[in-house]
């Protein structure tokens, strides 16, 4: 039986994992956070949504993660224009023929300056997620929001830092072979993986502080999924690539396909901030705005890396060295992971700003 549920029903179900911004026919106050859960046995009535237990959560998780990577390989494949098959499945298993891995200083110098500036943005997100005092839920919120986005910078960092010493010291097919490659590329890649998993917790954490909002302010609903739903997610994707599933005999391609693998979390993080009229957010509740230019910034961060994948086919058939692709591909990265920093940072400092004033 599907029923609209009450206020004292409200409170008792936002506490659990699955939560959605429902439609304007509850009796709550307009400033209020109307919010269904579908870990419950109701359903809504204008959506027709029934209860999703953990158990179905942890299963959507998988399914999530399994489609994603075998879409990812399936895509990655179909846009290698090269007349090289680039996605040659190795499973850490290296030859002198096929196996194409650079050494050179282009390679990893600007990986080590990549590693620079996400920590500089990892440090500055930290300080910032610290100058909320706490007192208040919203200052609760923006202060995970800014601590999550630290962490996905520091996944960045660990990720290129380790794929620079790795192509620092791996400086022959036979040392691919070894153990130590094999830890080394298996962290630079599930960070990548784990990166994934974060952007999604971004989402979850932009969808908990819109929470707050009325339905007036809002485009459309968007389901608020837990943070272990996309922690499970990252992880799962991570042990594929421990276990060599995502290992190529060109090792540039298994960070393509764990960079595929973040369309999900990727598209699930816009469209939660898509979801909310951020214009009238300015006039009527100015503790809480996302001015247009971060906006922008926000969207084209997290899509930007994007044309990297059909970009490195002509790249590699242009006849430019590999340690010039990679500093193609790095500075692509610098610039796509310094947007995603800079929009949630400048979005976490302007509500802060506004909360003191209001304060």
């Amino acid at each position: 039986m599907c029923y609209a549920p009450t206020e004292p029903q409200t409170n008792q179900i936002s506490k659990s994992g699955i939560q959605l911004f429902p439609s304007g026919r509850s009796k709550l106050n307009h400033h209020e956070s109307k919010t269904f859960s579908l870990n419950e046995t109701t359903c809504s009535s204008d959506l027709q949504l029934c209860r999703l237990n953990n158990t179905s959560l942890m299963l959507l998780s998988l399914i999530a993660a399994t489609c994603t990577l075998k879409v990812s390989q399936i895509f990655a494949a179909l846009l290698n224009t090269s007349v090289v098959d680039l996605y040659i499945h190795a499973s850490f298993s290296y030859d002198a023929v096929e196996t194409h891995f650079d050494n050179t200083a282009l390679t990893y110098v600007t990986d080590y300056m990549v590693f620079l500036w996400m920590m500089y943005g990892c440090v500055r997100l930290i300080n910032l997620s610290c100058k909320f005092t706490g007192k208040s839920k919203r200052e609760r919120q923006l202060r995970r929001l800014c601590f999550t986005t630290a962490g996905l910078m520091l996944s960045y960092s660990i990720s290129v830092l380790f794929g620079g010493t790795a192509h620092y010291l791996c400086v022959s097919w036979e040392i691919l072979n070894t153990a130590l490659f094999r830890m080394l590329w298996t962290v630079t890649v599930g960070m990548v993986t784990m990166a994934g998993g974060i952007i999604g917790l971004i989402g979850t954490e932009f969808a908990h502080l819109l929470s707050t909002t009325s339905d007036k302010r809002k485009r459309f609903h968007v389901i608020i999924l837990p943070r272990w739903f996309w922690i499970l997610y990252g992880l799962i994707l991570t042990y594929v690539v421990y276990d060599g599933g995502m290992s190529y005999k060109r090792p540039v391609c298994d960070i393509f396909i764990a960079g595929c693998t973040q369309i999900t979390p990727t598209l699930y993080a816009v469209l939660v901030v898509l979801s909310q009229k951020w214009e009238e957010n300015e006039v009527t509740m100015p503790t809480l705005e996302f001015g247009r230019n971060v906006r922008v910034e926000y969207f084209i961060g997290f899509f930007l890396n994007a044309p990297m994948l059909p970009a490195y086919s002509p790249l590699l058939d242009s006849g430019l060295a590999l340690g010039s692709i990679n500093t193609v591909l790095h500075m692509g990265l610098s610039i796509a992971w310094g947007m995603q920093y800079r929009s949630i940072y400048n979005f976490g400092l302007h509500n802060l700003t506004n909360l003191n004033k209001t304060a």
